[in-house]
C-alpha cells in the first residue's frame, strides 16, 4: 500500500484502492468499441486496435503530468493517417499496410520528440481560433463521410466500386479531383438511393443511436462512454440471431485477418520504420507530414488540457506522448493522439495511484484475450454509429465565423487534413501579423515595454510584476 501511495503524481487525490481499479477496468472496458472504430477508420483489421492498445496507454500514464490526461487512437489520428498513407491500397507489394501505419506510428512520435526539443509545444497554444475551429470541422465532415457507408450499406466503403463516378475518374479527367472529396461524391449518390440501402444494417445503426443518445438522456449521472459499451455488447450478443451483417471478425478476415494474440515486439518495424516509408513517400514528405501530424496532436493535448487539467504543464505530457507513440508503432497500433472522450471519462471517475493504468492494461491483455472470438461478431454497423454519434454535432451544428475557419474546413474535406490545416494556417499569418501589430502598438504593448504609461498603469497591466515588486 506504502508502494503505490508513493507512485501518486504530485497535487493528485489521496490513494483509494477500491476506487482505482473501478477505474481502470472501466477505462479499458469502455475503451474497447473506440479502439475497434478508430483501428477500422485507419484501415487496418479492427482487432489489431485493441490487442496492440495497452503499451502505449500505460506508457504514458506512468510519465504523464496527471492520471486524467489519456491517449489512444482517435478518430482524428486514424483519419490523418490513412490520408497521409493514402490507404490500404497505397501498401507496396510485399509489405502488409499494418506494417506500414506501424512505421508511420514510429514516425509520428519521432517528430513529436522533434517539437518537443525544439519547444513548439509552447507556442502551439497559439495557432489561430480559425484555423483551429475550421479543422476541427473539416476533420468532423470527413469522419462522418468514412462511416456513413457502413450504417447504410452492407459492404460498408466497398460501396465505391459500384459507383458511376469511379467510371468518369478512371476513364476521363476526373483524376483531378482529390480522392477525398471523390469520396464525398461517392456517398452523395448512394444516400440519394435509398434503394441500396441494407434493411437489417439501417435498422442496427437508427436502434443503436437511439440507444447512445438515450441512455445518457434518461441516466444522466452515468459515467460518459457506457452507453456505447452496453449498446456494442448488446448487439455483438444479438448479431449472431440477427442475420447477414458484417462484422468486425468478417472484416478482420478480408483485410488479412486481426491477431487473436496480444501485442507482440516487431522488429522489422524496429530497425526498417524509415525504410517503410520511403516506399510510399520521399524523405522530405516523411518529415513534412509526421512534423504536420505531431503538431496537430500538440494541439489536442493543449485543448485537453483546458477541458480537464488547465493548471498543469503539458511538456511533460507531450514527451510522454512521443515515446508512448514510438512504444505503440513497435507493437503494431496505429498513431496515437490525445483522447478527450476518455481524458473526460478519467476525470469523472478520478483515479488516484499507478494502479489504474495497471488494471487497464491487465483489462486490455490477460483478461481481454479469452473473449476475443466474442468481440469478433460486433457488427461494423454499430462501431460506424460510434463514429457517427462522436461528430454529428461538429458536422452539422459548427457555423462558419469567417473565411479562414471555412477555407481550412473545405480544404480539410477535400485535400486531406495535411493540406488543409497547413493551408489554414499560411492563409491566416496576415491576421495574426495585424494582430501582433496592433497588441504590440496599443496601449498594452506599451505598457509591456514602459513607454509613456504611469507605474499604476504598469501595474494593472502586469500584476505579477506589480507582485513582485511589493514582495521584495
Amino acid at each position: 500500500m506504502d508502494t503505490l501511495t508513493g507512485l501518486l503524481k504530485p497535487g493528485q487525490r489521496s490513494f483509494s484502492l477500491l476506487g482505482d481499479v473501478f477505474a481502470g477496468t472501466l477505462l479499458g472496458v469502455c475503451s474497447i468499441p473506440q479502439f475497434l472504430s478508430y483501428a477500422s477508420l485507419s484501415g487496418i483489421p479492427p482487432l489489431l486496435g485493441i490487442t496492440t492498445a495497452a503499451p502505449s496507454l500505460l506508457l504514458f500514464s506512468l510519465f504523464s503530468s496527471s492520471f486524467d490526461i489519456q491517449i489512444g487512437v482517435t478518430s482524428l489520428t486514424a483519419m490523418m493517417a490513412k490520408s497521409d498513407l493514402g490507404g490500404a491500397d497505397a501498401a507496396p507489394e510485399g509489405l502488409q499496410y499494418s506494417t506500414l501505419l506501424a512505421s508511420y506510428t514510429v514516425a509520428t512520435g519521432v517528430a513529436t520528440a522533434a517539437l518537443y526539443l525544439l519547444g513548439v509545444h509552447k507556442i502551439v497554444a497559439n495557432t489561430p481560433t480559425s484555423v483551429r475551429r475550421g479543422f476541427k470541422w473539416g476533420c468532423a465532415i470527413a469522419i462522418f463521410c468514412n462511416a456513413v457507408p457502413s450504417c447504410l450499406l452492407l459492404s460498408g466503403s466497398k460501396f465505391i466500386p459500384e459507383s458511376p463516378f469511379v467510371d468518369l475518374y478512371y476513364r476521363h479527367t476526373w483524376k483531378l479531383i482529390p480522392a477525398p472529396f471523390l469520396k464525398i461524391l461517392h456517398l452523395a449518390f448512394f444516400i440519394a438511393q435509398p434503394s441500396a440501402y441494407h434493411a437489417l444494417t439501417f435498422r442496427v445503426f437508427v436502434t443503436s443511436t437511439i440507444i447512445m443518445y438515450g441512455l445518457p438522456f434518461f441516466f444522466p449521472k452515468m459515467p460518459k462512454g457506457v452507453e456505447i459499451l452496453l449498446c456494442t455488447t448488446l448487439f455483438t450478443l444479438l448479431s449472431p440471431h440477427l442475420g447477414t451483417l458484417a462484422t468486425v471478425g468478417s472484416a478482420g478476415a478480408d483485410a488479412g485477418g486481426g491477431s487473436s494474440m496480444p501485442f507482440a515486439v516487431s522488429e522489422d518495424v524496429l530497425l526498417h520504420w524509415h525504410e517503410h516509408l520511403q516506399l510510399v513517400m520521399t524523405p522530405a514528405q516523411i518529415v513534412g507530414k509526421s512534423l504536420l501530424f505531431a503538431l496537430v496532436n500538440l494541439l489536442s493535448l493543449t485543448s485537453i488540457h483546458s477541458s480537464v487539467d488547465s493548471h498543469r504543464s503539458q511538456g511533460g505530457d507531450v514527451l510522454a506522448l512521443s515515446v508512448s507513440s514510438m512504444v505503440a508503432g513497435v507493437v503494431g497500433a496505429p498513431p496515437q493522439g490525445g483522447s478527450l472522450s476518455r481524458s473526460l471519462l478519467a476525470s469523472r471517475l478520478k483515479p488516484t495511484s499507478v494502479l489504474a493504468p495497471i488494471v487497464t492494461f491487465l483489462t486490455l491483455t490477460v483478461f481481454l484475450t479469452p473473449v476475443l472470438d466474442f468481440v469478433s461478431d460486433t457488427p461494423k454497423a454499430v462501431l460506424a454509429t460510434v463514429l457517427v454519434t462522436s461528430v454529428w454535432k461538429d458536422v452539422f451544428l459548427t457555423r462558419g465565423e469567417d473565411k479562414i475557419m471555412g477555407i481550412t474546413a473545405f480544404l480539410t474535406v477535400a485535400c486531406g487534413p495535411t493540406v488543409g490545416f497547413l493551408v489554414g494556417y499560411v492563409v491566416s499569418l496576415p491576421d495574426q501579423f495585424m494582430d501582433y501589430a496592433t497588441k504590440y502598438n496599443g496601449p498594452r504593448g506599451a505598457a509591456a515595454r514602459g513607454e509613456g504609461v504611469s507605474s499604476r498603469t504598469r501595474a494593472q497591466t502586469n500584476p505579477q510584476e506589480a507582485f513582485d515588486k511589493k514582495n521584495a
